[in-house]
């Protein structure tokens, strides 16, 4: 359970304000031990780690780089190649499939902090930073 879903539990901040409002979020991925991981601090996030095929991918689009910053959403958005479509749900997350990569990724139920749902379509972008 995150900070935001702990404030709201008890209390301290209005149902309505669990998920942002944002039609286009971003994050910044960085290796770390051999993964990428990402934070989000005003959620209390630090170093939530992409596995399940996730780094793998994010190696492939980024060429390796140590840090990126990456855009997504569940609906298009210019500059935004890549498309995972739901593939699978389980309980502790959701397997998504790039045609264009011919690559399957989970994705955990951290998702639940941007949508409702698992999305049927995942739009993204990715910069490598220098």
């Amino acid at each position: 359970m995150n900070k935001l879903q702990r404030d709201v539990l008890y209390g301290e901040i209005p149902e309505k304000s669990i998920l942002p409002t944002n039609s286009i979020f971003t994050i910044a991925p960085y290796k770390f031990g051999g993964l990428y991981v990402f934070d989000v601090e005003e959620w209390g996030t630090i170093k939530e780690a992409f596995v399940g095929g996730a780094t793998e991918y994010l190696e492939i689009i980024s060429g390796n780089a140590d840090k990126m910053i990456a855009a997504f959403s569940d609906k298009w958005f210019p500059d935004s190649h890549v498309i995972f479509k739901l593939d699978e749900e389980v309980v502790s997350g959701t397997f998504y499939w790039s045609e264009e990569f011919q690559h399957k990724l989970w994705l955990c139920n951290y998702t639940t902090n941007y949508w409702d749902i698992s999305p049927e379509k995942i739009y993204v972008s990715v910069k490598p930073i220098n």
